[in-house]
């Protein structure tokens, strides 16, 4: 397994555990860069924003890492992010009320799960969000 997809990962379980350390942390491995590109600092921003409550901050960083994916999410928690033309078929990533977690007071976050589970999922082609 790569070093970033190791970071998602990472990122990922942070927001779901509700860690905010830990999150910071995950946060800048993911979208912190040396060089200080100003678009990289303003994904690492939008995330934070997200996990802190912001609905806005978590549609900015979907726009910034998955510009061509559709995204959704609902008043019960429900999130989910998709790409809809892939031969046919949707490759979609979701975070429901299914008894893994209720996100219906944090659609913030589950946001932020689904995004980073695509992330994930495209991370093996070479792709950097």
């Amino acid at each position: 397994m790569n070093d970033r997809k190791q970071a998602l990962e990472a990122l990922r379980d942070k927001v779901k555990a509700g860690d905010r350390a830990g999150f910071r942390k995950a946060n800048r491995a993911v979208f912190s860069t040396p060089c200080q590109d100003m678009e990289l600092q303003m994904r690492e921003v939008s995330c934070r924003h997200a996990f802190h409550g912001s609905i806005d901050g978590a549609k900015a960083l979907h726009d910034a890492v998955l510009p061509e994916w559709c995204w959704s999410v609902d008043r019960m928690g429900n999130a989910v992010v998709w790409y809809p033309w892939v031969e046919g078929d949707a490759v979609s990533h979701e975070v429901s009320n299914d008894g893994q977690g209720d996100w219906s007071h944090r659609p913030d976050c589950a946001s932020l799960i689904a995004i980073s589970d695509a992330l994930i999922s495209e991370t093996p082609k070479g792709e950097t969000p």
